[in-house]
C-alpha cells in the first residue's frame, strides 16, 4: 500500500505491506528528513503512538495520509508561542487558562491561539453577566430615589 507522510513543507511516499510496523514510517520520514526525529504521527485525528503496531492495526488503508509534528517542548524562561524566542514575562505573561508562559506580546489567549479559550470567554461572559446585574439593581434603586424624591 501507498502512504505520504507530510511534515513541514515536505511530502514523501512510500511503499509498505500492510504487515510493516509504524516504525517503517518513522524510518522513511527520518531519512528525508533529519529534523523530524521524534515527531508526533497523526492520521485522521488518531496519534500513531506504537511503533511496533502494524499500519493495518493503526488503522492505516491505501492512500492514507500521515502528518507529522515535532513537539515543542515547554519552556519556562522562552515564550511558548510557536516561533516566539522572547523572554516569558513575569507575573503577565502566566496564562491561567493553558498553564504556559508567554512573552508580552503573546500573552492574551487570543494571542496565542489558546486551548483553553472557551473556557476563558465563559468566564468573561459570566463575570460581566454579573456586573449587568448589579447595575440593573442599583439602577433601579436610584431611580426610585429620583422618583420618590
Amino acid at each position: 500500500m501507498q502512504i505520504t507522510i507530510t511534515f513541514a513543507d515536505k511530502t514523501t511516499t512510500i511503499t509498505a505491506d500492510a504487515d510493516a510496523m509504524v516504525a517503517t514510517l518513522r524510518a522513511a520520514l527520518v531519512a528525508v528528513d533529519p529534523a523530524s526525529a521524534g515527531a508526533k504521527l497523526t492520521c485522521g485525528g488518531s496519534v500513531l503512538a506504537d511503533d511496533t503496531a502494524t499500519l493495518a492495526a493503526a488503522g492505516l488503508t491505501e492512500g492514507a495520509v500521515v502528518q507529522a509534528a515535532t513537539v515543542r517542548k515547554i519552556s519556562n524562561t522562552r515564550c511558548n508561542h510557536q516561533g516566539c524566542t522572547d523572554k516569558v514575562a513575569k507575573i503577565i505573561g502566566d496564562c491561567r487558562f493553558c498553564a504556559s508562559k508567554f512573552c508580552s506580546r503573546h500573552r492574551l489567549p487570543e494571542s496565542h491561539a489558546c486551548e483553553g479559550i472557551d473556557s476563558c470567554r465563559q468566564a468573561s461572559f459570566d463575570k460581566n453577566a454579573k456586573l449587568r446585574a448589579a447595575e440593573k439593581i442599583s439602577g433601579c434603586a436610584h431611580a426610585m430615589k429620583i422618583v420618590e424624591g
